[in-house]
């Protein structure tokens, strides 16, 4: 759909231009060099990694809402924006998009109250990354029904790529394997807290060139 396409393309700017400024970032690629030491910290929080591949060999882009802590919401922003944009570099992400897993069990429930929310919606809207899955694992039995109550007034086309897992880590993980996403994919150790170790290792990768 070129209309579509174009509009996606005007939206992107708009969003860059929002969150780098109109200066020489505009017309660039965003670099790591880019960030400031605010987004920086952002970026290492890991409230969004990239985690490892499914069985298809689509990028895992997993979220820990939990994790998030930032000077100002533009760090946060930012920070996504440089992680997506890294995670589009590679051919097959561009092809076959990404599966998002969405991990509130636990002490990984959401703890910001919405904090972000249309800012965030609005950038993933803009960035040219494909949602190929979409997969809410939660324990909380109040945000499945309000999950499942959302997923009811959405297009069938949006809701058809959206799974909504509600049990404990072990059981969210068994049913995420069954979508052919393993746990040894996913940033968590076997007492189930985050595991940073790659996540930490892929910034500084980003860092050192």
């Amino acid at each position: 759909d070129t209309k579509a396409s174009a509009n996606q393309m005007i939206s992107f700017f708009e969003v860059k231009q929002q969150l780098f400024g109109n200066g020489k970032l505009l017309a660039k690629d965003i670099t790591i060099d880019d960030l400031d030491d605010d987004d920086r910290e952002a970026l290492k929080v890991g409230f969004i990694q990239l985690a490892g591949r499914d069985t298809s060999n689509r990028q895992v882009v997993f979220g820990i809402p939990s994790a998030r802590n930032f000077r100002n919401l533009q760090n946060e922003l930012r920070a996504r924006f440089y992680i997506t944009m890294e995670a589009l570099r590679s051919e097959q992400t561009q092809l076959k998009g990404v599966v998002a897993i969405m991990y509130t069990i636990g002490n990984f429930k959401v703890r910001s109250k919405g904090v972000g929310f249309f800012e965030h919606s609005k950038l993933r809207h803009s960035l040219p990354l494909h949602n190929a899955a979409f997969h809410f694992c939660l324990d909380d039995p109040n945000q499945y029904t309000i999950i499942e109550a959302g997923l009811a007034a959405v297009n069938a086309k949006l809701r058809a790529r959206v799974r909504v897992h509600h049990g404990s880590h072990l059981e969210c993980q068994y049913l995420l394997a069954t979508y052919g996403i393993s746990k040894e994919s996913l940033p968590l150790t076997a007492t189930y807290e985050v595991d940073m170790h790659r996540h930490l290792n892929w910034v500084e990768s980003c860092v050192s060139g």
